[in-house]
């Protein structure tokens, strides 16, 4: 890790490793928020890193992709619950996006993954808009008055119009998943020979296409699996 990277890293905070809980990250972060306030010293920008909503697969003996999700949108919701009760919560943010889309097949694009913004200044409800991560980019170095890093997101469109004149101030509280956090894949499952057969030691070694159905043979059981498909930026908006 590059020497800026590391003073500015929380060194207990856990890095890629399916086998600990996204709640223990929240632990460390919360923990460490508290503290930070306690100080006065809450920085203006933070990242912070849920990887289980990747996954195991169907490996045997490992929690199920639904429980694994259940665990990464509860961390993400502690995150928010403890951020709405700070001090800071009226000048605060939240850009919730996927590493990537992993080639999934989606109705609209294959490309296509999640974007959430919180905040007591976002407005409600679902927006119809085409964005890049570029552009969420541009967005935080335009609220933080900072330089772009490169030209795409120089180029990128800030997100102007997903803000409310007044804000909604009102705390959120956490819901807690009505699936089982420890629910784990039996042996011998659909997709656990194949899963057996995948890093996932770290990042990015998976073959996507193949961890996909995988993934979706868990979930959805015998459903037909979606074809591709692709939308223009412009026919996306």
């Amino acid at each position: 890790m590059k020497p800026f990277l590391a003073r500015n890293t929380h060194p207990s905070y856990p890095g890629w490793d399916l086998d600990i809980p996204d709640q223990r990250r929240a632990d460390v972060w919360v923990e460490d928020t508290r503290r930070l306030v306690r100080e006065g010293r809450l920085p203006a920008l933070e990242i912070v890193y849920l990887p289980n909503d990747h996954t195991a697969g169907a490996s045997a003996g490992k929690p199920t992709p639904r429980a694994m999700v259940a665990d990464n949108d509860l961390a993400l919701g502690r995150v928010v619950q403890e951020l709405s009760r700070t001090p800071a919560w009226d000048s605060t943010v939240v850009f919730v996006l996927e590493d990537d889309a992993q080639n999934g097949p989606d109705h609209v694009d294959s490309h296509r993954s999640p974007l959430l913004v919180i905040s007591p200044w976002a407005r409600a409800g679902v927006h119809h808009r085409w964005a890049n991560t570029t552009d969420v980019l541009a967005t935080i170095a335009e609220l933080l008055h900072l330089g772009a890093l490169s030209q795409f997101d120089h180029y990128g469109e800030p997100l102007r119009d997903i803000w409310r004149d007044t804000p909604d101030r009102r705390p959120y509280t956490a819901l807690v998943p009505a699936v089982r956090l420890d629910e784990t894949t039996p042996p011998r499952a659909p997709g656990t020979r194949e899963s057996g057969a995948i890093d996932l030691r770290e990042q990015d070694r998976v073959d996507d296409a193949l961890f996909n159905r995988i993934i979706w043979r868990a979930v959805k059981g015998s459903a037909p699996y979606p074809g591709a498909r692709r939308a223009t930026p412009a026919g996306a908006r």
